[in-house]
């Protein structure tokens, strides 16, 4: 039991990231320029330095 304790303590951590744009904004509002294309940008930023495995990173934009 000890020792799978042990084990548990080493393990790695799971990152995981849900990066949300949607470039609609609200109601009366302008659209937005930027926002779906930052979120696809933090996405690549947590994967390639954040250490988020690909399949662990979900992008989700303009989704109403």
């Amino acid at each position: 039991m000890l020792l799978l304790l042990g084990a548990l303590a080493l393990a790695e951590p799971l990152r995981v990231g849900v990066f949300v744009g949607n470039d609609a904004g609200a109601a009366g509002q302008d659209r937005l320029l930027f926002a779906s294309a930052d979120a696809e940008k933090m996405r690549d930023l947590f994967v390639t330095r954040g250490g988020v495995a690909p399949g662990d990173a979900l992008l989700v934009t303009n989704q109403t």
